[in-house]
């Protein structure tokens, strides 16, 4: 797995919180190529494949992921969190704690337009 990280075949990124949570909790992998990535595992779910591609496309802002009460987001940076869905909606628990989550800015994105129009990860 190392080998993989250094040579930036894969990204991990960690569970935000303090040093025991993010040492304990397991990491979020992300691949550098998408096509082998579906190749090896024989996967080939969109909506992972879009938070893939989203997660490649902002790394440079160093993102978290959030974990609480069995409830996820995607990611979390510069007071920023970000849900990736491709073309469906929160709803229920999820949309409640996205919601009440305290951040300065909030997003979901559904779909090509709002993929292209994260301008200010480039």
């Amino acid at each position: 797995m190392d080998y993989f990280r250094q040579t930036f075949l894969i990204y991990t990124i960690e569970r935000c919180g303090n040093l025991n949570e993010r040492l304990r909790a397991p990491k979020k992998l992300y691949s550098a190529d998408v096509g082998i990535r579906n190749h090896l595992t024989g996967f080939c779910d969109k909506v992972a494949i879009f938070e893939n591609l989203t997660y490649l496309k902002i790394k440079q802002n160093k993102p978290c992921y959030i974990y609480r009460g069995g409830l996820e987001i995607d990611f979390y940076f510069d007071e920023t969190i970000m849900e990736a869905k491709l073309n469906k909606q929160l709803e229920g628990r999820q949309k409640t704690f996205f919601d009440n989550f305290k951040a300065k800015e909030k997003m979901i994105l559904q779909g090509l337009n709002d993929y292209l129009n994260l301008s200010f990860c480039i």
